[in-house]
């Protein structure tokens, strides 16, 4: 597209300087300048297209940062009294304060978690389904809602970095 832009504003241009039509029209002149708005539209979307690919790689590793750091935070509560070294409070709400803010740095680039809590609808856009159970309680459960969040998942602008790993209720089909 811009570069069909760009020849149609050289012809143009060369056009008006050739001996062939008697200089540049005004509706020539519309035309050029509808051409260059092309090319810089053209242009604004392709660096904003660049940028976000080129963030990408870094938060998809970042989220393994994040990652880990959730499951210190998770295995740091509790001690033991046996000699062996156990994350007390102050490392853990250290780790803790590391993990938020890189959960700030992430959305201030643009990186959000996906909403995915139990009992919501799959939505395979949003959610990689890494196992299925049966539904136990029809009345809490219900077909293709999300059981458990196995792992969080991040979107980048509007491009899914990585999808919320979930097991999702599926209706049982053992009728006894």
């Amino acid at each position: 597209c811009s570069v069909v832009a760009g020849i149609t504003i050289m012809y143009l241009v060369r056009r008006g300087r050739g001996g062939g039509g008697g200089g540049v029209s005004i509706n020539d002149v519309a035309k050029i300048k509808e051409a260059a708005g092309l090319v810089k539209r053209t242009a604004e979307r392709d660096v904003a297209a660049a940028k976000t690919k080129g963030i990408k790689a870094l938060s998809s590793d970042l989220l393994n940062v994040v990652d880990d750091l959730e499951q210190a935070i998770a295995t740091s509560s509790g001690g033991s009294n046996d000699g062996s070294i156990h994350a007390d409070g102050s490392i853990k709400d250290g780790i803790s304060l590391v993990h938020k803010n890189l959960i700030k740095v992430l959305d201030n680039h643009g990186v959000r978690k996906i909403d995915a809590f139990v009992n919501t609808k799959f939505d395979p856009m949003y959610h990689e389904a890494v196992q299925v159970t049966t539904i136990d309680d029809a009345q809490e459960q219900q077909k293709d809602t999300i059981a458990v969040v196995a792992q969080e998942g991040y979107t980048l602008h509007d491009m899914v970095l990585r999808a919320s790993r979930v097991c999702v209720y599926k209706e049982n089909t053992d009728k006894v």
